[in-house]
């Protein structure tokens, strides 16, 4: 899990160049405690706030869409979604 969070953050310094990008990534309906859960109706915790600031400091719009996993995997597949866990 660790490793993938950190996959990701080497792909966004990558492409630091692409400022300003809206991404969408594709995570679960279930809630992964204590890495990322609902709180008071807030997505929340490790892995979205990780994310959320990297966004922040790449100048990148972040939207979390909760997809059962079948579909989760189809968003990526398309290419219309960055995954947040990826299947080993």
């Amino acid at each position: 899990m660790i490793r993938n969070l950190f996959n990701f953050i080497l792909v966004c310094f990558y492409f630091k160049a692409y400022a300003n990008e809206n991404i969408t990534i594709a995570r679960s309906e279930i809630d992964y405690i204590p890495n990322e859960y609902h709180e008071n109706g807030k997505l929340t915790w490790f892995h979205i706030e990780l994310i959320n600031a990297v966004c922040k400091n790449l100048d990148w719009n972040c939207n979390f869409e909760n997809y059962p996993w079948g579909r989760a995997q189809e968003q990526v597949k398309k290419g219309s979604a960055m995954p947040l866990h990826i299947s080993q």
